[in-house]
């Protein structure tokens, strides 16, 4: 870094430039022909156009400070070997010499400034500063520039108007008991950097006490400092189960309403949280706190013409969170804190540099609640991702991720992934029923879904899969549940739930070696008529289910693999939804009783489930004699067969979505008759891992309630709370 200089030497570099650099320019870059030159107070009237603000907001002033060219300013043209090599890295490795600076700037006790210049006129410029405390010059230290840290396409045109062109700068700066300040302006050999000015903003003083002290909730943000109309309405107005954190409103940080642009917010979607910190001093006082944010406001929209400030939140390192940006804070308002991802996120910044400082517990903490609260209002998995442009984020993402940036710091960015961990713990989990076993997850799927006098119960043996899935559609089709036995014995969960439900009649699936005569017997106290579907195998079963339910011209015909039970699972929900059932076959031989049955229902359409491994392409071509239409549905592994059999079936807003492991076949069985009486699939998962194409098909599905089927032991906790988060229920 460059030596520390004494105030006399600067004070006579300074006398020899003084005839052509002019101290004070003016309150904007030229086309704010409104401001008169000099320091210009921004203090709106009492009757502020926020009705939370009870106090004439302080005047805060701008003053703007014209760059000139390096050899006018002596004291700031050596650039030592370490920031030219810095600086020739942000310049693609081009030699870089300082370009313009200012001559040194009186500082109130508390600051925020800033350097702007024309776009495109300095490609890959460093701004650096230097302040002057007493009699000594600090080093020369670099303030962030990102190009990129801006509002999108149509804000950015519209602050291009207001400056009189479209405008790069550095992040704020915010600086506390220094005297003065100065900044010079690096950039390649050969580049012109256009108009480049020094914004210094003094915030003024501001009574806190004097404003609303209540924090800002969901209901009072709504109702006073975001518009009514209904266009500001979204989801996120729904209950949240995540406890909203203590937000400090605009009015308790003194903003200006009549500063900001006075047209109705923009809104987009909340899929992610972007995470930034400020530049400057950490050393600032809790008072501080509101003229800090108020000056990053004045210089975002002053400096760099933009509608609002940029960030949605603000983070002190007390941990209190602030509200920015106008518009609601359960609202999804676009900001201006990651160019290409501002309709898609929410910017968070956190006041200070946290590149070498070590990041309090308390922004830790504040960040998790803050975060966990808007995860929940508009349900992103903030474990997950989100695919932007082409481009896949993490849900909780640093400013680096997005642009070429050092911010958030290293200290700050290193915490992200504790983040991710701590914010995914605050979230609710999604609805779960469980039982002791699979026969009373059945039994408690049955209760949860169907009422009293259902036309049919479908029982089948709980020790093997084969006979149950042909129960899947014919109870969707019909609006009954499949329950499970042992063989020789008719346990509890399902005599309790056959109490409850008092089906018209049941249907028993399988042989006596499957479901015993003794089970059969008893089952006749719980309805007028039982009746067994039977056959000499697995095979005869479905296609005979199938012969019982479904009338010929059927729709579809699903076709999966005898041999195992992942693939045919899925096709309980989308039969029972569509009206078509699921037949049997081996991997290589299309056996006698599906092709009976084929010539029988002569379906409209024939759906292959899995892939060449699970039924052969010579099945595949021998199906294509029963109807008119042969596809598959395949995929590298049950999930993904699962999450394709949902996507061919089901609309985007499914009322409910099923999860089960994709381990065993219990669970998942029950979700056959459910999935298809109320319109919605089985999706599969591993035990503490969230399938990735189950979290594609959900992220597609947008499914308005999520049902898990089973236990901790089938479906994790940590899963549970995952899966929440994509639930998209109704708006309100």
């Amino acid at each position: 870094m460059t030596p520390s200089t004494k105030r006399s030497a600067r004070v006579a570099a300074v006398a020899a430039a003084a005839t052509v650099l002019p101290l004070l320019i003016s309150v904007t870059p030229p086309a704010s022909a409104q401001d008169e030159p000099g320091d210009t107070s921004l203090a709106a009237p009492a009757s502020s156009t926020d009705a939370t603000t009870t106090s004439p907001p302080p005047a805060t002033r701008v003053s703007s400070h014209a760059l000139v060219a390096a050899d006018k300013v002596p004291d700031a043209a050596t650039l030592d070997s370490a920031d030219a090599a810095e600086a020739a890295e942000h310049a693609s490795g081009k030699r870089v010499t300082v370009r313009a600076a200012s001559a040194a700037v009186d500082l109130p006790d508390l600051a925020v400034v800033g350097v702007t210049w024309r776009a495109g006129s300095a490609p890959g410029a460093s701004v650096q500063y230097r302040t002057l405390k007493g009699s000594e010059w600090s080093d020369w230290e670099f303030i962030e520039v990102d190009p990129d840290h801006a509002p999108d396409d149509a804000e950015a045109k519209e602050a291009a108007a207001k400056v009189g062109g479209a405008r790069e700068g550095s992040a704020p700066l915010i600086t506390t008991d220094s005297d003065e300040v100065q900044v010079r302006l690096l950039a390649a050999d050969g580049s012109s950097p256009d108009d480049a000015q020094l914004a210094v903003i003094d915030p003024g003083t501001f009574d806190a006490t004097a404003s609303e002290t209540t924090s800002t909730s969901a209901a009072a943000t709504t109702e006073s400092a975001s518009p009514t109309t209904e266009s500001t309405q979204s989801s996120a107005e729904s209950t949240t189960a995540v406890a909203q954190p203590e937000i400090r409103t605009r009015a308790q940080w003194g903003a200006d309403e009549t500063l900001r642009d006075p047209s109705e917010p923009d809104y987009g979607e909340v899929e992610a949280a972007i995470i930034h910190h400020t530049a400057g001093s950490n050393d600032y006082t809790q008072d501080d706190v509101p003229g800090i944010i108020r000056g990053i406001y004045a210089y975002h929209v002053k400096s760099k013409g933009w509608r609002d400030i940029g960030y949605n939140f603000l983070v002190d390192k007390w941990g209190r969170i602030w509200e920015g940006r106008y518009g609601g804070i359960d609202k999804a308002v676009i900001g201006a804190h990651a160019y290409g991802v501002n309709s898609w996120t929410m910017g968070t910044s956190v006041l200070g540099d946290y590149d070498i400082a070590p990041v309090p517990d308390a922004v830790s903490a504040a960040l998790r609640d803050l975060i966990a609260w808007k995860a929940d209002v508009h349900r992103f998995d903030v474990l997950g991702t989100t695919t932007i442009g082409g481009v896949t984020y993490k849900a909780i993402s640093g400013h680096r991720n997005v642009n070429q940036t050092e911010c958030p710091g290293d200290n700050l960015y290193a915490k992200l992934s504790w983040l991710r961990t701590e914010t995914a713990a605050l979230s609710p989990s999604a609805t779960r029923i469980g039982g002791s076993d699979r026969y009373a997850v059945a039994a408690a799927t049955s209760a949860a879904t169907f009422a009293p006098g259902a036309p049919v119960a479908y029982i089948a043996t709980g020790g093997t899969f084969p006979d149950a899935l042909a129960a899947g559609p014919a109870g969707g089709f019909q609006d009954g549940p499949v329950l499970l036995t042992k063989t020789d014995l008719l346990v509890s969960a399902t005599i309790d739930e056959l109490t409850r439900l008092k089906p018209q009649r049941i249907v028993i699936l399988g042989g006596t070696a499957s479901v015993s005569t003794a089970v059969e017997q008893k089952l006749a106290a719980y309805a007028p008529t039982v009746t067994r579907i039977g056959g000499a195998d697995r095979y005869r079963v479905a296609a005979s289910t199938s012969a019982a339910t479904f009338a010929p011209g059927a729709p579809v015909a699903y076709i999966a693999t005898g041999g195992t039970f992942p693939d045919a699972l899925a096709a309980g929900p989308a039969g029972g939804f569509q009206g078509g059932p699921v037949l049997l076959t081996k991997t290589d031989l299309l056996v006698s009783a599906t092709i009976e049955e084929l010539t029988r229902l002569k379906p409209q359409q024939i759906v292959v489930l899995g892939g060449t491994v699970s039924v052969s392409a010579a099945v595949e071509q021998q199906l294509a004699a029963y109807a008119p239409s042969v596809q598959r549905i395949g995929g590298a592994d049950r999930y993904q067969v699962a999450a394709g059999t949902s996507r061919a079936t089901f609309a985007v807003g499914a009322p409910v979505a099923y999860i089960a492991t994709g381990g065993t076949f219990p669970d998942a069985l029950a979700a056959g008759p459910v999935g298809g009486f109320q319109g919605g699939p089985v999706l599969l998962t591993k035990t503490d891992v969230l399938a990735a194409p189950t979290i594609e098909e959900l992220t597609r599905l947008k499914p308005q309630r999520i049902v898990i089927l089973g236990g901790t032991a089938s479906v994790s906790e940590a899963v549970a709370k995952r899966l929440y988060n994509y639930e998209v229920p109704p708006a309100a």
